[in-house]
């Protein structure tokens, strides 16, 4: 079997969006609306997707944006708050394992060409491709995140969907939500701009005062743009009477709900909004016909956010991050210099 390598760019994505559908592994990071939305998030990165094709027809992909900095052209698969990338792979086709290889060894010629000095690939959470082959083009596992994912029960209706979900909660987390409902909060959708701008101006205060790196109105207006209107972006909001108290806002494709920015209002924390939030949220998803929600990567370090993810019966997945630098300088880059440089890019592990 013969395979031919291609580079689809930014203006040619209907192929490429053509053969994301045929991928069951694919998340919403490997849609061509989510790659849409990074170049809008950050519009000084290119995007370059190599693609291996089989009789024509594509079967292989690996998304990257890269961009230049003052040590040179860094590529991420993918960046922005580590966003999935990966080998994605027709799910009709056999050989998988040949068609990592072959993407692996354009990515290596790519590499070279476009004289990158690091590269970064985050790996699928649950069915990576590149690990066999990843090693034989010199990118090591030099960082791993660890994915919870809850699968949703399947119920006909909401009682018996609240219910089910509160099984799979560990009794600490189980008492949390149930007195988040009992607080009598007024859970919704909500897609007015003042909701939205209640949001984050709420996701922003609460994100400096734990000094956590926030979002910008950009970014979420970046995510509306991109999904709202396919109902992909919802943000639920709870309010006392017409008060604002909390949000969470969700991405959605196929059948896996993607946990993406909760915030509480901090006169409500301890009436335990967000717990609310989550279990009304899970409850719709169920509903609908959603199988999975996906709580997002987690640090090592991030022990209290583990543990609450932990507590919402999730099974647990270790992925990794594999990359490599090619210019030594990039490591006199201080932590601050290669944020400062390389805005949402993972440039190496600084704790190496």
């Amino acid at each position: 079997m013969s395979f031919s390598a291609t580079i689809i760019g930014e203006g040619d994505l209907a192929e490429y969006d053509s053969f994301i559908e045929r991928c069951s592994d694919a998340l919403i990071y490997h849609t061509g609306d989510y790659l849409r939305c990074l170049r809008r998030i950050l519009p000084e990165s290119e995007l370059s997707i190599l693609g291996v094709r089989s009789a024509g027809a594509l079967v292989g992909t690996l998304a990257l944006l890269s961009r230049d900095g003052p040590v040179g052209r860094i590529a991420n698969s993918l960046p922005y708050f580590g966003s999935h990338g990966d080998v994605i792979v027709d799910g009709n086709f056999r050989d998988k394992s040949r068609v990592s290889h072959e993407l692996m060894a354009l990515l290596s010629e790519f590499t070279r060409d476009q004289g990158f000095s690091a590269i970064n690939i985050v790996s699928h959470p649950v069915k990576s491709h590149i690990s066999e082959d990843a090693p034989s083009v010199g990118l090591q596992a030099w960082d791993y995140r660890t994915s919870f994912i809850t699968h949703l029960p399947s119920e006909d209706n909401r009682e018996a969907a609240i219910e089910a979900i509160l099984r799979m909660c560990q009794q600490k987390t189980r008492n949390l939500v149930r007195k988040g409902l009992r607080s009598g909060f007024r859970i919704e959708i909500e897609d007015a701009d003042a909701s939205w701008n209640e949001f984050i101006r709420h996701h922003i205060c609460s994100m400096n005062r734990i000094g956590g790196r926030h979002k910008s109105p950009a970014e979420f207006a970046a995510f509306r743009q991109a999904f709202e209107q396919r109902d992909q972006c919802r943000l639920y909001v709870a309010r006392d009477g017409t008060t604002f108290a909390g949000a969470l806002m969700n991405l959605y494709y196929r059948d896996c709900v993607e946990y993406f920015a909760p915030v509480a209002v901090a006169d409500y924390r301890s009436q335990q909004v967000v717990s609310a939030i989550i279990a009304h949220a899970m409850c719709d998803a169920a509903l609908s016909g959603h199988i999975r929600w996906n709580w997002g990567g987690t640090w090592r370090s991030q022990a209290g956010v583990r543990h609450f993810k932990a507590g919402w019966g999730p099974a647990e997945h270790d992925y990794q991050y594999w990359g490599k630098v090619t210019r030594p300088e990039i490591y006199e880059l201080r932590s601050s210099q290669c944020v400062q440089f390389y805005p949402n890019y993972y440039i190496y592990p600084f704790g190496r």
